[in-house]
């Protein structure tokens, strides 16, 4: 080794030291077909055709989302305790309170019973001044390989809400066409069945 060598080896070491030390970025949140409820979605999941969420179909693997009014928060930050979920059929393990960028949020994990597969469940409760977010997580006991918890907790750090969805991704979900809206609003969509119009 020459002594020329040694300050280029050097630099490579502290350039490598340098970007292994460097933040990893979390990837921007998606969001479902007309979803005001975003996330980044575990590798391996898709938006689903069923419900507002991701999927993964073959592992019976899935993430929900629910708006609901602003003021649902505090009713949910009072009802869900050990207790009401028990009488729901989930047995209670933690609840823990999260911070985002969103607003107040709270995270409980438990596990249940469904159709006979053991199921762990994440119920992810966001507050923010536009809506309640309902984020559930359900991953079969056999697929909990694929999905480990720090993944899962990876994912419901990245909840995001839009103030608003596209008319026109709205009026995607239906299998049918509406030309002139002759003044009224869209006031919700059904995916795949009806949409509702207001003139408020």
């Amino acid at each position: 080794m020459t002594v020329a060598m040694i300050p280029i080896r050097c630099l490579l070491i502290a350039l490598m030291l340098a970007v292994g030390a460097a933040p990893v970025r979390a990837a921007e949140p998606t969001y479902p077909p007309g979803s005001r409820i975003g996330l980044s979605a575990p590798a391996g999941m898709v938006p689903s055709r069923n419900f507002f969420g991701y999927e993964d179909p073959d592992n019976n693997v899935a993430i929900i989302l629910v708006a609901l009014p602003p003021q649902a928060y505090a009713d949910l930050d009072r009802s869900v305790t050990a207790d009401a979920l028990k009488r729901q059929g989930l047995t209670f393990e933690t609840r823990e309170a999260v911070p985002l960028s969103t607003g107040k949020a709270f995270l409980v994990i438990g596990r249940q019973e469904i159709e006979k597969a053991k199921v762990r469940k994440w119920i992810l409760v966001v507050s923010s001044s536009a809506l309640t977010a309902l984020v559930t997580v359900q991953i079969p006991e056999a697929a909990k390989g694929l999905y480990p918890d720090a993944a899962i907790r990876a994912t419901l750090a990245t909840v995001a809400i839009r103030t608003t969805v596209p008319i026109e991704e709205q009026l995607g979900l239906i299998p049918f066409k509406v030309g002139e809206l002759a003044g009224f609003r869209i006031g919700g969509v059904i995916p795949g069945r009806a949409v509702m119009l207001s003139d408020a």
